[in-house]
């Protein structure tokens, strides 16, 4: 909890989803298995087409957000290692897609970001995860602090298909933002406590 595991579990995605010797091939499908433990970050880790991260569950695996920045971010396939592509270069073939994220707790002080920004991301899984932000009653409400914030590049490159199952969103301002072109996403068994909106 005191060491700053940024560097080191951004490393681990890398290496697994997209290292140029493995990347989109059978090698790249894997899981990347978190332990029980508190990780401290300080760094938007960015996550790539099919990045599964399991942890041991909710308040067992947990991220602890130091900065004023997303928790977690995704990108498109043309990222490499070090340098994550802007959604602006997303398409249908390369945009972030089949991403599974459970069983994990994320906590962050950010006013401002959310804590899991999807961009232009599809047929993904996010399950079994809680969300602590740090809004409380009597502070304003904005739509820059979400525990997820949907966002699309357009009608075709869109964030669609997703799957959000038994996620606790508490202490933030916004539950889930979402903005144009944002479809098909079902929402199951989730939880929001304590939020402006």
């Amino acid at each position: 909890g005191a060491t700053d595991e940024t560097v080191a579990i951004q490393r681990a995605i890398d290496q697994l989803y997209i290292n140029s010797s493995t990347k989109g091939t059978e090698q790249s499908r894997v899981r990347l298995h978190i332990p029980a433990g508190i990780y401290k970050v300080s760094a938007t880790i960015y996550i790539p087409p099919y990045c599964t991260i399991h942890g041991d569950g909710v308040d067992k695996t947990k991220f602890n957000m130091t900065g004023n920045v997303p928790v977690f971010q995704t990108v498109n396939s043309s990222s490499t290692p070090g340098n994550y592509a802007n959604d602006s270069t997303s398409t249908t073939l390369n945009q972030s897609t089949n991403i599974h994220l459970e069983g994990f707790t994320i906590t962050t002080v950010a006013t401002a970001q959310p804590a899991i920004q999807l961009q232009s991301c599809k047929n993904s899984h996010f399950k079994e995860i809680k969300i602590i932000g740090p809004w409380t009653t009597g502070t304003a409400v904005t739509t820059a602090n979400a525990g997820m914030e949907l966002e699309s590049l357009s009608s075709l490159v869109s964030t669609q298909k997703n799957k959000f199952d038994h996620i606790m969103f508490m202490g933030l301002s916004v539950g889930i933002a979402s903005d144009d072109d944002v479809y098909n996403n079902h929402f199951h068994c989730c939880h929001f406590e304590g939020l402006g909106n």
